[in-house]
């Protein structure tokens, strides 16, 4: 079902505060934060609250989460950067000890 959404990505960034609106024809997902502060919030697709850890690193934006109820739980990786004028969106996760990555680009319009 994932591979066949096809998302809307507005981001606006004011220094190191963002704000991320995902838009799919299924759902829209909301979120604000500032690079390096921590911070928990509900991911309604999996119906848990999640602490998220936003950071820059070599100028792309990583953002980690893990589930509150699982702290010792691997945690996921979102990184974006800018590459020839897309937006590359690599998420990193771990399933059963394996490292899982997907690879997701927008383009600006």
């Amino acid at each position: 079902m994932a591979s066949t959404a096809t998302p809307t990505l507005l981001i606006e960034q004011d220094g190191h505060q963002f704000h991320i609106v995902t838009k799919t024809r299924i759902k829209t997902l909301d979120n604000s934060f500032t690079v390096n502060e921590e911070f928990v919030t509900d991911n309604p697709m999996l119906g848990k609250n999640f602490k998220y850890t936003p950071s820059w690193d070599e100028g792309k934006l990583v953002v980690k989460s893990a589930p509150v109820d699982k702290p010792d739980a691997e945690p996921n990786t979102v990184i974006r950067e800018i590459v020839n004028g897309q937006l590359v969106q690599t998420m990193i996760a771990i399933q059963e000890g394996k490292e899982v990555i997907c690879i997701r680009c927008f383009k600006k319009e």
